[in-house]
């Protein structure tokens, strides 16, 4: 969808990832940062990388941080990531949730419209934003028959809603092996 430009440009990309720490007691290697690097490296590097390749670049300046537990264990990080003046990322990374709950959202600003991700493993994708009446057909060969043409004139306002089969437990059964 990014790389169609049938919305424009990307100008933000906003992770909003409030994870499940069942299963992570307090001696887990996770919080042990000489082990797992933190969870800015051990859980944050796929979406930096995601991000990357979106952006279609390197980031040119990163700003961080984080927040701790009464009893010591960083659980909560977050980064401010610039891609030259082009496009700037926001990432946030909570573990605290229960697993039931848990949930990950990527929100993606754009010069004409906006997409919403969402799962660990996406399955759900909304979008909104006006293209031109040329890339009506390329939105549509991407997003199939959910997209709507809501009006419009030179440029036609659109919104889709596409949701796949949740593969999330995919996931948790490859991680046990």
């Amino acid at each position: 969808m990014v790389r169609s430009r049938v919305f424009g440009e990307l100008l933000h990309a906003a992770l909003v990832n409030l994870a499940t720490d069942e299963g992570l007691p307090p001696e887990h290697w996770f919080w042990d940062l000489k082990k797992s690097g933190g969870i800015h490296i051990e859980h944050g590097v796929h979406f930096f990388d995601l991000v990357n390749q979106l952006a279609g670049r390197a980031p040119s300046h990163v700003e961080g941080g984080h927040q701790r537990r009464a009893d010591g264990r960083i659980d909560r990080v977050w980064a401010i990531v610039g891609y030259g003046d082009e496009v700037l990322a926001t990432f946030c990374h909570s573990f605290g949730r229960p697993r039931l709950i848990e949930r990950t959202t990527l929100k993606l600003g754009l010069s004409f419209g906006e997409m919403k991700l969402m799962g660990w493993i996406p399955t759900k994708l909304s979008l909104f934003g006006i293209v031109k009446e040329e890339d009506l057909e390329k939105l549509r060969s991407i997003v199939g028959a959910s997209l709507q043409v809501l009006g419009g004139g030179e440029r036609k306002t659109v919104e889709a809603e596409v949701v796949l089969p949740n593969r999330e437990g995919e996931y948790w059964q490859a991680s046990r092996i």
